[in-house]
């Protein structure tokens, strides 16, 4: 079993929004980590995600990333915001961005105007959000990016904010609310009633993205097609790398296989990352996630894709032409 290439780690559980595709807001948050815990990480990982909760309501973030940075020897970190904090987000970035010049940050979106309002709880949310994108964009964040969460009540919205990354020229993400009762609390799925008006949405950004030439925007095609099938059959398409390629992390050092599933590994407060990774315990949960199909969400799909790099590429040949053709998909 080799060493993970990804985490997803919350920095904190504290959280200034209210949506409603998400709880974590209503938790209580623990005692979080000092940034030097971060040196517990393994020095394998290729790709990290930051997220919360609200990860710039942590005035160490900048010192978070450092130890990161140094300790996994530059890898991709990409911080996932609600966008928020406009003030804060520019005073942390331009010292972020002293460290690692490559840093990504992903703004949530979810609807244009006073809709993304109400899915976030909170009035006003959709301007700090463009006035975030717009401070990252003067500061010189290239890898940068609006991120949608699906739910019933924004189907009808998805082409619109997709739309509006492309004409910010930034880039453009879809996940989908999920069920967790150790991270966004409990959600339902969406309803079949929507089938019609998503299907649509899907196949229009299935086609827009296969018309690029970027190998990024072919796997974000891909990921969309399977969110499709997802949808219907409630089967992931590729199965589950989770305590394999990935593992979450919690602000209090509670280490998981994913960030769905209630099966702690351990805390790397007490134990070395590879005592938790290598234990029995680990090599139970594995066995658990190679049959879980309770999400299909880009965090837990990438390094699934990666290691089944055929599937994607045959797809890809499969529809490139005709996503030109303009011919439905899915």
């Amino acid at each position: 079993m080799p060493l993970p290439s990804y985490a997803i780690i919350a920095v904190t559980l504290k959280c200034n929004a209210k949506c409603i595709m998400c709880d974590i807001w209503k938790r209580e948050s623990g005692r979080e980590v000092e940034p030097a815990f971060y040196q517990r990480l393994p020095s394998s990982l290729r790709e990290v995600n930051i997220t919360g909760g609200e990860p710039f309501l942590r005035e160490d973030l900048p010192e978070i990333i450092e130890v990161i940075h140094n300790r996994c020897d530059s890898p991709r970190i990409v911080i996932s915001s609600n966008g928020l904090l406009p003030k804060r987000i520019e005073e942390s970035m331009s010292r972020i961005i002293k460290i690692n010049d490559r840093i990504a940050v992903r703004i949530s979106i979810d609807a244009v105007g006073n809709e993304h309002d109400e899915l976030r709880g909170i009035s006003g949310a959709f301007g700090k959000a463009m006035e975030s994108l717009n401070i990252l964009k003067r500061g010189g964040v290239r890898d940068l990016g609006i991120a949608l969460t699906l739910m019933d009540s924004n189907v009808l919205e998805v082409n619109k904010v997709y739309h509006l990354a492309d004409e910010m020229g930034v880039e453009f993400s879809l996940s989908v609310a999920t069920s967790s009762p150790i991270y966004f609390g409990k959600k339902d799925s969406l309803k079949p009633g929507n089938n019609g008006a998503l299907g649509d949405g899907l196949n229009y950004l299935v086609r827009s993205e296969l018309r690029h030439w970027s190998p990024k925007r072919f796997a974000r095609a891909y990921f969309d097609y399977t969110l499709w099938e997802y949808l219907h059959t409630k089967r992931r398409p590729l199965r589950c790398d989770a305590g394999k390629g990935f593992f979450y992390l919690e602000p209090e050092g509670n280490l998981y296989g994913c960030d769905v599933l209630d099966f702690p590994l351990g805390n790397l407060r007490d134990y070395a990352f590879k005592e938790l990774w290598f234990s029995e315990r680990a090599e139970k949960f594995r066995r658990r996630a190679n049959e879980c199909n309770k999400c299909w969400m880009i965090c837990t799909a990438k390094t699934a894709m990666r290691r089944n790099l055929h599937k994607p590429f045959f797809w890809l040949v499969k529809n490139k032409v005709r996503a030109h053709m303009r011919t439905q998909i899915l």
